[in-house]
């Protein structure tokens, strides 16, 4: 399946896309052996079936060739002056098999794991791989129940100003209690896909440093020097830095050394319903904990 084709369509119209499929389908033909079946499923999806393969050439070295043949740039239009390069991700599945749908199923599966660990490669089925995907469809089909059942709730987690230790406000977190389960919190959405420029390209008024930099921060100096950075690049941009998963109270030391703006996290408070919510900020007006409020900051 070719990598991000639909972008190609929306850029450069249909008429080039169909020309670029043409021209990949030529390209694919030409490293395939004369014993093979070359076809075109649909869409941007092509399928290879390979019988009669040796150890010397076995549906790796195919997949190679067929990721080899597309790295050459293509070129499109009437003047051959629209240069293109795709990548393709590609998913194999050999031996035995009890149907033809069961083969090009499997082949499906290992195709998107390809496209999952980062396309422009291709992946062998595993066992696994059907398991993983059963599961996902199993928690798609929970969670469509789960939305009619009104199964979804939600908690509050303080937020802190690092600078006097006060409390800025609460986060709204989403949580599922489901009935098979229990109660479910969501791996955040987005966090290995964010980018740098996203700063430009969006308003955006706060850069929030994921736990994972902040857990096991006072036994880390790149870790240390990974905060110092965001943080530095936060201000440079005007923009409030705010560390979530603050846990120990070096990890807050070493934030507040840093002059990181805001953050929330197990040493303030977990995630609470209303009525505890509305406690706890209650509670933290009428006795500040002078732990937290007297905590040096560094130079």
């Amino acid at each position: 399946d070719l990598d991000n084709f639909k972008s190609i369509n929306d850029t450069l119209g249909h008429g080039a896309g169909d020309d670029l499929l043409r021209a990949v389908a030529a390209r694919l033909d030409g490293v395939v052996r004369a014993v093979d079946a070359l076809g075109r499923l649909g869409g941007d999806e092509f399928v290879v079936i390979a019988e009669g393969l040796s150890l010397a050439e076995g549906p790796e070295l195919i997949a190679e060739r067929l990721l080899e043949a597309l790295k050459q740039p293509f070129k499109l239009g009437l003047d051959k002056q629209t240069r293109v390069t795709v990548t393709a991700s590609v998913g194999i599945a050999a031996g035995g098999h009890a149907s033809a749908e069961e083969l090009l199923r499997n082949a499906d599966i290992a195709m998107y794991r390809a496209k999952w660990d980062g396309k422009n490669r291709y992946v062998v089925f595993e066992s696994v791989m059907q398991d993983a995907v059963q599961g996902r469809m199993e928690l798609e089909m929970d969670l469509r129940v789960a939305l009619e059942n009104d199964e979804f709730f939600l908690v509050y987690q303080p937020t802190f100003d690092l600078r006097d230790m006060s409390p800025t406000g609460v986060e709204a977190l989403i949580r599922w209690n489901s009935p098979t389960r229990g109660v479910v919190q969501p791996d955040d959405f987005g966090t290995g896909y964010s980018s740098l420029a996203h700063l430009q390209r969006f308003p955006v008024d706060a850069l929030k440093i994921d736990r994972s930099f902040i857990l096991g921060l006072e036994h880390n100096q790149e870790g240390e020097t990974l905060i110092r950075t965001l943080v530095q690049l936060g201000k440079s941009l005007s923009i409030e830095t705010f560390a979530e998963g603050i846990e120990q109270q070096q990890e807050l030391s070493l934030l507040r050394g840093e002059n990181c703006d805001s953050g929330q996290g197990f040493l303030f408070a977990r995630p609470l319903d209303v009525a505890a919510t509305e406690a706890f900020l209650q509670n933290w007006a009428e006795n500040t904990t002078p732990a937290l409020a007297q905590t040096p900051q560094h130079s």
